[in-house]
C-alpha cells in the first residue's frame, strides 16, 4: 500500500498497548500496514517539546484509558493547527473515562468508531456523524473444518474480563444439555471468579472445562483446537456498541460460531448460529454438520473482504487523508 501522504503518528500512553485488544485493532494494526509510526507519549515530557521531537502531521488518538497525557499532547497541537482524529470503541457512563472521552471529542476534527450502534450512541455528544472503520482481523486465516472427533465435543471461548460475567449463564446452559461429552477451553488474562466459583460447587460429569492464560499465540492454537466458537453475551448497553472482533476472528480461523444476537453479530447472521442459550446452538450446529461448514466457509470469505488488515487500512488512509487534506 502506498505511504500515506500526511506524516499521521498514532499515540498512546500505555506500558504496553499490544496488551488491550482495542488498541491492537484501531492503533496498532492499521498503523503497521499504513507505515505509520505508533508512539508513547512519555510520563514527564511537555506537550510542546513532545511535538517539537516528533513533528507530526497528524495525530491519531486513542479511547484515554489510563491517563490524559494524549489529550495534553492533543490540546498543544490543537493551538499548533495539527488535524486530530480520535477512535472510540467503548460506551463509558458517569467513570473517569468518560470525563476524557468528552475532552478527546472536542479536541478532535474527527471521529472515528467501529459499529453503527456506537455511532448511533455517540451522535448526541459528536459535532458531525462519525467514521465507520471496523476493528481489523490480527490472526492469519485458518483452515475451514468441522469435523469433531471422537469424544469431547471441543468449545472455546475467549475475551476479557469485561466479558466474564457472560460465562455463567452460558456454563449453566452447557450443564444442562444432554450431550454426551463437552470440553469448554477458556482464554483469557486471568481465571474468570464465576467460572471458579461454579466449578467449585461441582460440574456435570459430561462437562469439563479448562483454563489458558492469554496470548495472541495461545488464543491462535486454541482456535485451531476447537471445534467451536462460542460467544455468549447479554443485551446490556455497553454490550450492544461493541466490536465485532470476537465473531470476526472466529470466522477467519474457519471455525462454526455460536454467538449471542447482539446487532453487530446480526450484521453477520448468514454465517453463524445465533442463539441466546448455548445449548440450543449447540444443537442447530449439530443438526446440520455440513450445513454449518459451508455456512463458516462463506463467512470467512466475507469477514475477510470486510475486516482484513489491508481493508481496514485502506479507510484509515482515507480518512487520514480527508482530515489532513482539509486542514492544509
Amino acid at each position: 500500500m502506498a505511504r500515506i501522504a500526511q506524516d499521521a503518528v498514532f499515540l498512546h500512553s500505555l506500558a504496553v498497548p499490544d496488551a488491550i485488544a482495542s488498541y491492537r485493532y484501531a492503533s496498532l494494526i492499521p498503523a503497521a500496514q499504513l507505515g505509520c509510526r505508533v508512539l508513547d507519549v512519555p510520563e514527564g515530557e511537555a506537550p510542546a517539546a513532545f511535538l517539537d521531537r516528533v513533528a507530526p502531521g497528524l495525530l491519531v488518538l486513542g479511547k484515554p484509558h489510563e491517563n490524559e497525557r494524549c489529550l495534553d499532547v492533543a490540546e498543544e497541537a490543537k493551538r499548533r493547527g495539527i488535524p486530530i482524529i480520535s477512535w472510540f470503541c467503548d460506551l463509558h457512563i458517569g467513570d473517569a473515562i468518560a470525563k476524557r472521552v468528552s475532552r478527546q471529542i472536542a479536541l478532535s476534527d474527527a471521529h472515528v468508531v467501529q459499529t453503527e450502534a456506537m455511532a448511533g450512541r455517540l451522535a448526541d455528544q459528536l459535532p458531525a456523524p462519525a467514521t465507520i472503520i471496523e476493528e481489523a482481523l490480527e490472526y492469519p486465516p485458518g483452515a475451514v473444518r468441522f469435523a469433531p472427533e471422537p469424544g469431547a465435543l471441543k468449545l472455546l471461548w475467549y475475551g476479557g474480563a469485561a466479558n466474564f460475567a457472560t460465562l455463567p449463564k452460558a456454563i449453566r446452559s452447557l450443564s444442562a444439555t444432554g450431550l454426551p461429552s463437552i470440553a469448554l477451553t477458556i482464554v483469557a488474562n486471568q481465571p474468570p471468579p464465576s467460572v471458579r466459583d461454579l466449578a467449585a460447587k461441582g460440574l456435570p460429569r459430561h462437562l469439563r472445562i479448562g483454563f489458558v492464560p492469554w496470548s495472541r499465540a495461545m488464543q491462535f492454537q486454541a482456535m485451531a483446537r476447537s471445534d467451536i466458537i462460542i460467544v455468549p453475551s447479554d443485551d446490556g448497553e455497553t454490550k450492544l456498541v461493541k466490536g465485532h472482533n470476537r465473531v470476526t476472528e472466529a470466522l477467519n480461523a474457519g471455525r462454526v460460531t455460536i454467538a449471542h444476537p447482539l446487532p453487530q453479530y446480526l450484521e453477520l447472521a448468514p454465517h453463524l448460529f445465533l442463539a441466546r442459550d448455548m445449548d440450543e446452538g449447540l444443537r442447530a450446529v449439530l443438526a446440520d454438520r455440513h450445513g454449518a461448514a459451508e455456512r463458516t466457509a462463506r463467512g470467512q470469505a466475507a469477514v475477510r473482504a470486510r475486516f482484513a488488515p489491508e481493508i481496514v487500512a485502506q479507510k484509515w488512509a482515507a480518512l487520514i487523508a480527508r482530515v489532513g487534506g482539509a486542514a492544509a
